[in-house]
């Protein structure tokens, strides 16, 4: 790695973390924001998904509502406690995980490059194989294109820009969003019941042992490791 690409990636990296302050600022930063948020979503719920398949179940498909709000269908064993945990946890901690290794090869200019180009191709393979509803797939899919144009078409130090803002606004969401790991129930639609479905970190608990707060905890230990990792490799190079 190069001198260059190094300075290149700590200007990306500090010009990121100014634009995500200069957005909170302005009028209707939110609205200009709001499809990060999305981005957000769209990791958590790749990474239900995706912890599925790696245990050995069945990643179904995967939706999400112009409110933010997300959710992957997975189908695993009868009785896999853990494998259940695992697929809650993968959701929790996806955000930062990705978030950690995008720091890490945004310091590489053919890395940063390909990282991009297997983000993007991914989210279109998504595109047609799992994800369901209007608003999702223009979502999903909008991000797919954006993401392998800028590998395959961007400069170098575009690709590292790219990558860079990513990074931040993933690492950002683990604490926008943490009350999430905090509480035994999510936001979506109550059952015939009225009953609302339980959050990720009540899931795990569910499936192990410990309340749920004591998952939240975990997992946020986790993500913020995760965080510190890739960021110190951008900074101390």
């Amino acid at each position: 790695m190069s001198s260059k690409s190094l300075f290149s990636a700590r200007l990306a990296l500090l010009a990121s973390v100014f634009l995500t302050l200069f957005l909170y600022f302005i009028p209707f930063g939110g609205l200009i924001s709001r499809p990060l948020l999305y981005l957000s979503t769209i990791v958590h719920e790749m990474g239900h998904g995706l912890v599925a398949i790696l245990v050995g179940g069945r990643f179904l498909d995967f939706t999400m509502l112009p409110n933010g709000a997300g959710l992957a269908r997975t189908e695993l064993e009868r009785g896999a406690n853990i494998s259940i945990a695992l697929v809650s946890m993968g959701g929790l901690i996806g955000p930062a995980f990705v978030s950690g290794v995008l720091f890490y090869l945004c310091k590489s200019d053919k890395w940063c490059k390909v990282a991009l180009m297997i983000f993007g191709i991914g989210l279109l393979i998504s595109t047609f194989l799992l994800v369901k509803g209007t608003f999702a797939l223009v979502m999903v899919g909008g991000f797919g294109v954006i993401l392998t144009l800028a590998g395959v078409k961007g400069s170098a130090n575009l690709c590292q820009w790219v990558a860079a803002f990513m990074a931040v606004q993933l690492s950002l969401s683990v604490f926008s969003r943490s009350d999430y790991l905090f509480t035994q129930y999510a936001s979506g639609v109550p059952d015939k019941n009225g009953q609302l479905p339980y959050s990720d970190v009540q899931n795990i608990a569910e499936a192990l042992f410990f309340p749920y707060w004591v998952w939240g905890l975990v997992c946020a230990a986790i993500s913020i490791v995760c965080l510190i990792v890739g960021l110190r490799t951008v900074i101390r190079g």
